[in-house]
Protein backbone atom coordinates (compact mmCIF):
# COMPACT_ATOMS: atom_id res chain seq x y z
CA UNK A 1 0.00 0.00 0.00
CA UNK A 2 1.25 3.28 -1.50
CA UNK A 3 0.19 6.27 1.71
CA UNK A 4 0.62 9.96 1.38
CA UNK A 5 -0.62 11.90 4.68
CA UNK A 6 -0.74 15.62 5.84
CA UNK A 7 -0.36 14.97 9.65
CA UNK A 8 -2.59 17.28 12.51
CA UNK A 9 -2.60 17.07 15.56
CA UNK A 10 -3.58 14.11 17.89
CA UNK A 11 -6.85 15.11 18.20
CA UNK A 12 -7.94 16.66 15.13
CA UNK A 13 -7.39 17.48 11.34
CA UNK A 14 -5.67 14.81 9.23
CA UNK A 15 -5.85 13.35 5.36
CA UNK A 16 -4.05 10.84 3.76
CA UNK A 17 -4.88 8.94 0.17
CA UNK A 18 -3.83 5.43 0.32
CA UNK A 19 -3.00 3.28 -3.15
CA UNK A 20 -3.33 -0.32 -3.69
CA UNK A 21 0.50 -1.08 -4.74
CA UNK A 22 -0.98 -3.65 -7.20
CA UNK A 23 -2.37 -0.63 -9.15
CA UNK A 24 -0.03 0.23 -12.17
CA UNK A 25 0.90 4.28 -11.10
CA UNK A 26 3.16 6.12 -11.35
CA UNK A 27 3.26 9.04 -9.06
CA UNK A 28 3.95 12.60 -10.67
CA UNK A 29 3.93 15.18 -7.75
CA UNK A 30 2.32 15.15 -4.36
CA UNK A 31 2.33 17.99 -2.39
CA UNK A 32 0.29 18.32 1.50
CA UNK A 33 0.53 21.20 3.83
CA UNK A 34 2.36 21.01 7.43
CA UNK A 35 -1.08 22.27 8.95
CA UNK A 36 -3.34 18.44 8.15
CA UNK A 37 -5.55 20.63 6.12
CA UNK A 38 -4.79 19.01 2.31
CA UNK A 39 -3.30 16.14 0.38
CA UNK A 40 -2.43 16.48 -2.98
CA UNK A 41 -1.72 13.99 -5.50
CA UNK A 42 -0.95 13.45 -9.44
CA UNK A 43 -0.90 10.27 -10.64
CA UNK A 44 -0.77 8.51 -13.87
CA UNK A 45 -2.76 5.04 -14.11
CA UNK A 46 -2.18 3.94 -17.54
CA UNK A 47 -2.36 6.65 -20.07
CA UNK A 48 -4.32 8.60 -18.32
CA UNK A 49 -3.66 11.19 -15.36
CA UNK A 50 -5.31 12.41 -12.30
CA UNK A 51 -5.51 14.86 -9.67
CA UNK A 52 -6.43 13.44 -6.65
CA UNK A 53 -7.36 15.56 -3.61
CA UNK A 54 -8.36 14.72 0.22
CA UNK A 55 -9.02 17.78 2.30
CA UNK A 56 -10.25 18.67 5.57
CA UNK A 57 -11.40 22.56 5.53
CA UNK A 58 -12.05 24.44 8.54
CA UNK A 59 -15.28 24.39 10.37
CA UNK A 60 -14.95 28.52 11.50
CA UNK A 61 -17.04 30.22 7.60
CA UNK A 62 -14.25 32.47 7.48
CA UNK A 63 -11.58 30.35 7.92
CA UNK A 64 -13.13 28.05 5.40
CA UNK A 65 -13.16 30.68 2.47
CA UNK A 66 -9.56 31.85 3.18
CA UNK A 67 -8.82 27.74 2.35
CA UNK A 68 -10.54 27.36 -0.49
CA UNK A 69 -9.45 30.53 -1.86
CA UNK A 70 -5.81 28.99 -1.20
CA UNK A 71 -6.77 25.66 -2.32
CA UNK A 72 -7.99 27.15 -5.69
CA UNK A 73 -4.48 28.73 -5.91
CA UNK A 74 -2.95 25.76 -5.14
CA UNK A 75 -4.67 23.73 -7.95
CA UNK A 76 -4.29 26.13 -10.63
CA UNK A 77 -0.48 25.60 -10.20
Amino acid sequence: MQTFHSFGSNHSKGCSIFINKTLNNEIIDFTCDSDGRFVLLNIRIFEYIYCILNMYAPNDKRSRHAFYADMLNNLST
